[in-house]
């Protein structure tokens, strides 16, 4: 049976938690369908006991050790816990979430182990401000990017082989259900997504009213200040907030939703676009993660080509979109398990 080691900053706290990383949990839970061992490493989050997580073994870093300290721990509690799950039962291959130090001292585990490594550059580790990109050209693993936003932003820095193995969703049932949403922004809330230039949008559509109900689904840093911005701009009437909801009634609101808003600055690959366009709602989307070339999704990149845009997809919101999911987690876990395999 393979063993996979996943390493991740986070994972879900419980099984009830579906807000932490959905892509990963969606990854996750196809591999034991697909009868892999799987155990997962959490660096920062939670940082509580290791716990079992639908048939997973989860193992955690930090374990509510102050930062300063945990920083000096850190490569001896990896390389022990890792030495601990190998002798548990022997690890097949390591996989790292992000190119960060932990892909670079579970690297050296997996060379003195003989044990296949796997980095996927999940997000802005794959801009020039990580500094631990500098060493990715010595990297003796294989790398993987989910998407061509994110294989061509790598490659613009460094000239590397990379594998393109894009992230996956399950299926979801879709019925003739009442789009009453006009709008809806989801994810996590912060200065990346720019939901700010979301408002600024929204504010400018209600002077023209063509928007009657608008949802922001999401958490995050800056919910709050986001809140009072919405009261600010006086568009309580307009916009309704849902703070850190689970995964599922993220979804619902999708299908009562006719367009999907996406204003981040970057994605690299943007799991919410996948489910939007499942759920066959429009999307609307700056040129980041799957959005930089997938036709079914419309670019745009300020705030007047946002609107003229919107504008004229809610002209239009009759025409019901039906693309099939061109995502499908079947897909990205068998393209994994067939790289996992390989000499």
């Amino acid at each position: 049976m393979l063993h996979l080691v996943i390493i991740t900053p986070a994972f879900a706290i419980d099984e009830q938690d579906s807000i932490s990383l959905p892509f990963l949990q969606v990854y996750a839970k196809e591999l034991l369908k697909n009868n892999v061992k799987l155990s997962i490493l959490c660096e920062q989050y939670p940082d509580g006991g290791n716990y079992h997580w639908f048939g997973a073994e989860v193992y955690t870093l930090k374990r509510k050790t102050p930062s300063v300290l945990y920083r000096f721990l850190r490569s001896h509690r990896l390389k022990k816990t890792l030495t601990r799950i190998h002798h548990k039962a022997p690890i097949t291959v390591i996989h790292n979430m992000w190119y960060n130090i932990l892909g670079m001292i579970s690297e050296e585990f997996a060379l003195a182990h003989r044990i296949k490594h796997v980095i996927t550059v999940c997000g802005q580790d794959v801009l020039a401000s990580n500094p631990f990109l500098k060493d990715i050209p010595h990297y003796s693993g294989t790398l993987i990017c989910p998407s061509p936003f994110q294989k061509n932003t790598l490659l613009q820095i460094h000239e590397v082989s990379v594998r393109l193995i894009p992230w996956g969703i399950q299926d979801i049932q879709t019925s003739d259900t009442l789009r009453s949403i006009d709008l809806i922004q989801c994810g996590w809330i912060n200065a990346v997504k720019n939901n700010f230039l979301f408002l600024d949008i929204v504010h400018a559509l209600k002077e023209t009213n063509c928007i009657k109900k608008v949802l922001i689904c999401g958490g995050g840093p800056m919910f709050d200040e986001l809140q009072q911005k919405v009261q600010h701009m006086h568009l309580s009437d307009v916009i309704e907030l849902k703070n850190a909801i689970p995964r599922e009634e993220v979804i619902s609101y999708m299908q009562q939703s006719k367009i999907l808003v996406h204003t981040s600055q970057f994605e690299s690959f943007g799991l919410v676009l996948a489910e939007a366009l499942a759920c066959h709602c429009k999307v609307i989307s700056t040129p980041v993660g799957i959005a930089y070339d997938n036709k079914n999704i419309i670019q745009a990149i300020d705030k007047d080509d946002f609107i003229s845009k919107i504008t004229l997809a809610l002209q239009e919101d009759n025409k019901k979109t039906s693309v099939v999911n061109d995502y499908p987690i079947s897909k990205t876990v068998t393209e994994h398990l067939t790289l996992y395999s390989e000499k």
